[in-house]
C-alpha cells in the first residue's frame, strides 16, 4: 500500500501536472528472496520504473531505480539500504 501511495504521487499519470501532453506508464514491483545458502537471509527488493514521452515537444526519458536491502529476521543490527538509479532522457 506505501508503495502504491509513493508511486501515485511521484510519478502522476501522464496527462497531470508537469506531464500534460505526454505518453507513458510508471509502475513498482516487489521481490522476496530467502537465501538458504546464507544463513536464511531474507533479500528484498524493490524496483521503480517510468516512461514519458512527448510527441510535440520531441522529447522522451526513462527513469529506473532498484533498491536491494538484506537481512535475518529479529536482528538488532541496522541493515545496509543500496541503490542503483538509471535516468535516459532524449
Amino acid at each position: 500500500v506505501e508503495l502504491d501511495l509513493y508511486i501515485a504521487q511521484r510519478y502522476p499519470p501522464a496527462k497531470n501536472g508537469a506531464f500534460q501532453g505526454c505518453e507513458g506508464l510508471s509502475g513498482a514491483s516487489v521481490y522476496s528472496l530467502v537465501g538458504k545458502d546464507i544463513g536464511d537471509d531474507i533479500e528484498l527488493r524493490i524496483i521503480l520504473a517510468s516512461k514519458r514521452i512527448r510527441r510535440a515537444g520531441f522529447w522522451a526519458g526513462n527513469w529506473t531505480s532498484q533498491w536491494r536491502i538484506v537481512f535475518v529476521p529479529e536482528q538488532k543490527e541496522p541493515v545496509i539500504l543500496g541503490g542503483v538509479l538509471e535516468f535516459k532522457t532524449h
